[in-house]
């Protein structure tokens, strides 16, 4: 799964089919504002908000239009590349050691 970087207020965003989502890896938990975020083929059943922070909250502070936060949650689950010159963001199959 491949998706391009938008960078916005020095935090990385990636556009998904479920809309444009903060990747966030010192957050445990993701959120999104329907509920559920969807990459590849896998979907993951997560909250609105997390401790009171919404995706409207996120806008005010990263200055885009965001649906939801991918937190480590779900990003732990899988092998993660981030090309910054590149503007890609890569999941892979998680491995293992």
């Amino acid at each position: 799964m491949e998706y391009n970087i938008i960078l916005s207020r020095d935090h990385i965003l990636i556009d998904s089919a479920d809309g444009i989502l903060l990747v966030d890896t010192g957050s445990p938990m993701s959120f999104h504002e329907n509920g559920m975020i969807r990459l590849g083929d896998e979907e993951f059943q997560v909250p609105n908000s997390l401790m009171g922070v919404d995706a409207s909250y996120i806008v005010d502070k990263v200055g885009e239009r965001v649906s939801g936060l991918l937190g480590m949650d779900i990003i732990s689950r899988m092998g993660v590349k981030i090309d910054i010159p590149v503007g890609k963001l890569s999941f892979h199959p998680s491995t293992e050691g």
